[in-house]
């Protein structure tokens, strides 16, 4: 007999690592679709609220039903912001009540949750909703 149909807990992935030097302490998880497209995305992005993808950002990319821990990246990486783009929460190992595009302090760390990249660089209502996230964070 099986009473859901999904799992309630997904191991994280201890395998994914982590590209650039994270100089400024901002986190991004994004699960990725298209690493070709959403790379130069996400340097643009990034570039417009002054950061470089290579110094000041640790990117994790995830793929689809990857998990990793938040806790186990804090043990390694310092962090006063964490970008998270077509992830949940669960795929990175933490519960919160959050709206997308909304930033949240939690644990004197701020978040961001949004939509994944592809879907962000499709959309304009996406990337104005974006642009008016990641000035409330990086810009004011």
């Amino acid at each position: 007999m099986q009473f859901i149909d999904f799992e309630v807990y997904t191991t994280p992935d201890d395998s994914i690592k982590s590209t650039g030097n994270n100089k400024k302490g901002v986190i991004i998880f994004s699960l990725s679709k298209d690493t070709e497209k959403e790379i130069p995305f996400l340097t643009k992005i990034l570039a417009a609220v002054k950061l470089n993808l290579t110094d000041d950002v640790a990117l994790f990319s995830l793929t689809q039903n990857q998990a990793i821990s938040l806790a186990e990246v804090l043990k390694t990486q310092q962090a006063t912001k964490v970008l998270v783009f077509g992830a949940f929460n669960k795929d990175i190992g933490i519960h919160l009540n959050y709206q997308p595009y909304q930033p949240i302090i939690f644990n004197n760390i701020q978040f961001l949750f949004a939509d994944d990249l592809l879907a962000i660089m499709n959309e304009k209502s996406r990337k104005a909703a974006l642009w008016a996230a990641l000035q409330d964070l990086f810009l004011k």
